[in-house]
């Protein structure tokens, strides 16, 4: 009895210990808690890489006043052409260096388009950030901002997470008073645990950064029946993201900013990649092959092309416009310094058309 209980207070001392270190010390850069973001506002992050070809031996990733990358908000913000891109890693591009992510070259290619309008473009990407963070960047941030415009790549980080479920009930309710909300929103522990399994969560669904060298990839078999029943698991997940990116739609239109939604590109799919000659249908991608990640993907993106129909909100169809080719991609989904550029150029090219049809 004597050992259960000296154990229970040194656990819970142990637990007081972690809560105390973790109210001072935060070892993520972004902290995403419940109903709110904590963003790292005025730091630079430097990495060393060493295993990733296609990328920068040293890479600086800087933030703002405002934790986003890009240049500070300018005096006489209303007298600027405004534009936030919001996403996941392939928006925040955080393995690129500072300029070479695609909504910095858009912000450099807008200024030398339109000399003789004021531009100011910021990238609020946050590596493994969904439709469900993106709401919560929106409430606490965008919408006392007002940009005239926020660009929403939305997509991969929406397969298959019945994580986000719980998370998008409790965001929706205004207020909530069980004890595990209020846990997670007032222990960083908890928090701490949560992100963590998140991580985990990306980590096992193949949403993280990676090496990706397509002639080292076997060409794994299909079962039958195999993509039908996957088809039709992934079908809830769908639905979900559909009302989540509806809702971001509206909330935006709500706070005076315009929407404009881009679809989730991706290196495997269909022919053959330029840069190998390897096949990115049979490759190897996830727990299948490129073809059923692609076609996977694109049900995904179809919700993002239906919902900017319903919604009369503007579409950047990236998903068809990027090429597959492994020059302009380090693994399934992250853009190189290449691939960034084309990236900001076909956007670049898509919001002169969007502005055109708005005079």
């Amino acid at each position: 009895m004597r050992n259960i209980l000296a154990f229970s207070v040194g656990c819970l001392f142990a637990f007081l210990l972690l809560e105390t270190f973790l109210h001072f010390y935060q070892p993520f850069p972004v902290q995403v808690k419940q109903g709110g973001i904590v963003l790292p506002a005025n730091r630079a992050f430097t990495f060393e890489n060493t295993h990733i070809g296609k990328l920068d031996p040293f890479i600086v990733c800087t933030k703002n006043k405002l934790g986003f990358r890009g240049e500070e908000r300018p005096a006489g913000f209303d007298e600027f052409i405004s534009l936030v891109a919001v996403g996941g890693s392939t928006t925040e591009c955080r393995l690129l260096n500072d300029g070479h992510d695609w909504p910095g070259l858009l912000a450099e290619a807008l200024h030398r388009g339109f000399p003789g309008k004021k531009t100011w473009v910021n990238n609020a990407g946050l590596d493994g950030h969904s439709t469900f963070g993106h709401l919560i960047l929106l409430e606490n941030y965008l919408c006392q901002m007002h940009p005239d415009y926020i660009l929403y790549l939305t997509g991969i980080n929406e397969m298959d997470r019945d994580d986000l479920f719980s998370d998008d009930q409790a965001i929706v309710r205004s207020h909530s008073f069980s004890l595990t909300d209020w846990l997670k929103k007032n222990c960083e522990t908890i928090v701490l645990a949560n992100m963590l399994y998140r991580n985990i969560k990306a980590r096992q669904l193949d949403l993280g950064h990676g090496n990706l060298d397509l002639a080292k990839l076997k060409i794994p078999a299909v079962r039958p029946g195999q993509i039908d029943s996957l088809f039709d698991a992934h079908r809830p997940y769908i639905a979900a993201y559909s009302q989540r990116l509806k809702s971001l739609v509206g909330k935006t239109k709500a706070c005076g900013s315009s929407p404009i939604l881009m679809t989730q590109p991706l290196l495997f799919g269909e022919g053959k990649d330029p840069l190998t000659g390897v096949d990115l249908e049979k490759s190897a991608a996830k727990f299948f092959n490129g073809a059923t990640y692609w076609c996977l993907l694109e049900q995904y993106n179809d919700a993002t092309r239906e919902a900017a129909l319903q919604t009369g909100v503007p579409l950047i169809d990236l998903a068809r416009w990027m090429p597959k080719n492994s020059a302009y991609f380090y693994d399934a989904m992250h853009f190189t310094n290449e691939g960034a550029a084309v990236v900001s150029k076909i956007v670049q090219e898509e919001l002169v058309k969007i502005w055109e049809l708005k005079r």
